[in-house]
């Protein structure tokens, strides 16, 4: 379990899984507490390449999953990078879209991202969305960026990356 969010009415529990991708729960209430079932699997249908749902946030009715890599690094046991994470948004069905992400083959169907965006808002450096928050009718995501990692690119290339996506 990595983090926890509440949307209408229910509870919704993201999760790390190294080997196959995250996963979203959904815990509904029932007469004997919360019955789970399952949103999201293999990271969204990415595999271990999303491992974490690391950021969630509501906002206009939808619940916003931010993803990425969690280990990732050129150095020691970390060998991956840089992957860029996504952002998820899933409906109070169930149903879900890409926001920013790499398109993909799902068991329904082809998915594109809704705002054209490849992941991580077109940014590969953008290694995740690792927090978000609604202000004035906005939603803001924070994403890591990968050049400020040393054993990734030269020193003079460190930058800084903001992107603005209407909803």
């Amino acid at each position: 379990l990595n983090e926890l969010a509440v949307f209408d009415g229910c509870l919704y529990a993201g999760t790390l899984n190294i080997r196959s991708g995250y996963q979203l729960w959904r815990g509904e209430p029932g007469a004997r507490g919360l019955r789970w079932r399952i949103i999201l699997t293999n990271g969204a249908h990415r595999g271990p390449e999303c491992s974490i749902a690391a950021s969630m946030c509501v906002f206009r009715n939808h619940l916003y999953v931010g993803a990425g890599l969690q280990r990732q690094g050129k150095d020691g046991i970390d060998r991956a990078g840089p992957v860029p994470g996504e952002l998820i948004r899933v409906s109070p069905g169930g149903d879900w879209e890409i926001v920013t992400g790499q398109p993909r083959l799902t068991p329904q169907g082809l998915r594109l991202p809704i705002s054209g965006l490849d992941a991580c808002f077109g940014d590969a450096f953008n290694r995740g969305v690792w927090c978000m928050a609604e202000h004035n009718g906005w939603l803001y995501a924070g994403c890591g960026d990968w050049r400020t990692f040393r054993t990734l690119v030269p020193k003079n290339d460190i930058g800084l990356s903001v992107r603005y996506v209407e909803m």
